[in-house]
Formats: C-alpha cells, structure tokens, sequence
C-alpha cells in the first residue's frame, strides 16, 4: 500500500515541476512571427427613426400597425431593396440577420442597428435599412388604403343597389311584411357602409416615421478574456501552465511509486 502524501510527491520531485515551468515558458516565449494579425475590430451603429404621429398606434383605420413595423425591417422586400441599393450580391436574407430592430411605443421610437467590421459598413446599412423602410411603409400603405378603399365603394355600390331593387318590389305590393323586412335590414346595412367608408375616406393613411438620429458607429469594446499579445505575458503564461502539468506528473509518480520511504510506510 502506497501511504505517500501529495505534498511529499511534490517536494520529492520538485524538479520536474520546475523542469515542465521552464519548458512552459520558453514555447511561450518563442519569437513572434514577423507580421502580427490585429486584433478583429467591430463596430455598432443604430438608425433612430420617431413616429410622425403617436395617434397612429390607436387608429384601426390604419393601412399598417406599429407592431407590423419591425417585421418588415428583416423580412420581404426591404432588405431585397437594401441589398439592391449597397450592392450587395449576396442573400438578402443574411444581410437582414445582421439587422436588430425595436419599436418603444411608450415614446414611439424606432431602432434598427447593426454590427460590422467596419464603421462605414455600419453606418451606411442602419442608415439605408431606415431610408428603404420609410420608403416602402408609404408605397405600402398607399396601396392598402386603396384596396380598402375601393373594397368600401363596391360593397356601398351593392348595397345601393339591392336597397333600389326592394324599394321597387314594396312599390308593387306595399303591404307585403317581408319585402318591408327587407327593405330595412338592406337600409341599416347600407348606413353602416356609408358612414364606414366616409370615415375611411376622411382618414387616409398618417403611419409613417422621420429620422431623429442617423447612425454613428461606435468601436464595441469586447471585454472576454484574450491572449496575450507581449512576450513576458505569454511566457509567464507558459509557465504557470507547465507548472501545473508538472504537479500533475508529479502527483502521478507518487500514486505510482511503491517503495517504503518512512518508518511509518514499513509499520
């Protein structure tokens, strides 16, 4: 039985230890290489767009709402035109992935930001998803509004028309119940349009967005653990590291020793 402490496996041999240190330290230390890759630099900018007009978030005449907003800054056609405008080849898609987006409804407020490796990079994609965003919101809306639009006209159109069509039967025959049943509902129908698509008629699309701040890209700090760029620190690296290899060879050659090197180990 091997009754040896670690601590006397350690000072037994204690030159191993410093051997491995030294070793440690000299591959730590070697001469660098005459060209020195920089440290990878990053860059965060944000785009700061504020909501022309905050009613816009209550209104439910509203071609677009403020929660459909973020989802177009990173899906379908806005970044397709990004891309198209940076003149970028790639995937519209990738560049979107790169875009962060936020609507603050408490102040209406509209960020997207982005990180490059470049501040240029940065900048001109914050700034142009905003430009084509704003752009798109008012080509979209315009469309929607008129489909609405139209869709109020045509149903106020049918309406007017089944409307005349009973109005003439209950002509022929005044005291029919159910021709005066229907001339009524058809009425009350046909109000409702009517005052729907006046409403909608005196309240055009007003969702839109100008820009509070275009972006200013800032060096992100990475504050993680890097290597060491001198050679003292990678050297003295090397050694702590080689030093603890050495313990550990050491505390192996002891649990492997069996010899009796104390009255108490013979006993």
């Amino acid at each position: 039985m091997n009754q040896t402490s670690p601590l006397g496996a350690i000072r037994r041999r204690w030159w191993i230890i410093i051997l491995m240190a030294m070793v440690g330290a000299v591959i730590g230390a070697l001469p660098e290489p005459e060209k020195v890759e920089e440290q990878v630099r990053t860059f965060s900018a944000t785009h700061t767009l504020l909501l022309n007009d905050e009613t816009a978030t209550e209104q439910a005449s509203a071609a677009i709402s403020p929660n459909q907003v973020t989802l177009f800054v990173t899906v379908g056609e806005v970044p397709a035109r990004v891309a198209e405008a940076i003149g970028s080849s790639g995937n519209p898609a990738t560049l979107a992935s790169q875009v962060e987006s936020a609507f603050d409804f408490g102040t209406g407020a509209l960020t997207i930001s982005t990180t490059q490796s470049s501040a240029d990079d940065a900048e001109l994609i914050a700034d142009t998803f905003a430009d084509e965003l704003t752009a798109y919101l008012a080509e979209r809306q315009d469309v929607v509004y008129q489909e609405r639009l139209a869709a109020a006209l045509d149903r106020l159109s049918e309406l007017e028309g089944d409307l005349n069509d009973l109005t003439s039967e209950v002509s022929l025959d005044p005291e029919s119940p159910t021709l005066q049943a229907q001339q009524s509902a058809i009425s009350r129908q046909y109000s409702v349009a009517f005052e729907q698509s006046e409403q909608l008629a005196a309240n055009p699309p007003i969702l839109g967005f100008t820009t509070l701040q275009r972006a200013q890209a800032v060096e992100v700090t990475d504050q993680g653990l890097s290597a060491p760029t001198s050679r003292s620190s990678r050297a003295l690296l090397g050694g702590l590291v080689g030093a603890a290899l050495g313990v550990g060879v050491a505390l192996m050659l002891g649990q492997l020793d069996r010899r009796l090197r104390t009255r108490e180990q013979a006993e």
